[in-house]
């Protein structure tokens, strides 16, 4: 068994989360959540190193910000990888866990996986562990 980094994706774009995996080696195992219910399945399943989420959906012609992942509890460390460049309260992303935040583009893509890296660094710092292997292998959104 080789080591894994566990990574909750939540984000209802299916393109976003093929460019979300493409941008990761297989060492980080993505699993995604599209929705309330996605999530929570995925929350009962497994523990997870860091959580990547666009709290923003395309809803009739405009984006539209969805408040109902601000009353979750979400995995932390938190990356903030949003569609839209429009504000959020600074209250509810500290309330998530938001350590950084970011606007999607080619080339925040591009530096994802040194953004993970980073964040999961102070995260050891910190003295949390990384999740270790779980008995889910090859469980939702799983590459194997």
């Amino acid at each position: 068994m080789k080591q894994r980094i566990w990574i909750l994706l939540v984000d209802g774009d299916a393109w976003s989360q093929v460019q979300f995996r493409n941008a990761l080696p297989d060492v980080y195992e993505v699993v995604t959540a599209a929705d309330q219910n996605d999530l929570r399945t995925r929350l009962a399943d497994h523990a997870y190193d860091l959580c990547v989420l666009d709290p923003w959906q395309w809803i009739d012609g405009k984006w539209q910000l969805q408040s109902w992942l601000f009353y979750e509890t979400l995995p932390k460390p938190v990356i903030l990888l949003a569609s839209t460049q429009d504000p959020i309260d600074e209250a509810l992303l500290d309330k998530i866990g938001v350590e950084a935040q970011f606007v999607k583009s080619e080339g925040t893509y591009f530096a994802l996986e040194n953004t993970c890296q980073g964040i999961l660094g102070e995260k050891q710092m910190h003295g949390q562990t990384l999740v270790q292997e779980q008995s889910i292998q090859g469980g939702p959104g799983s590459r194997e």
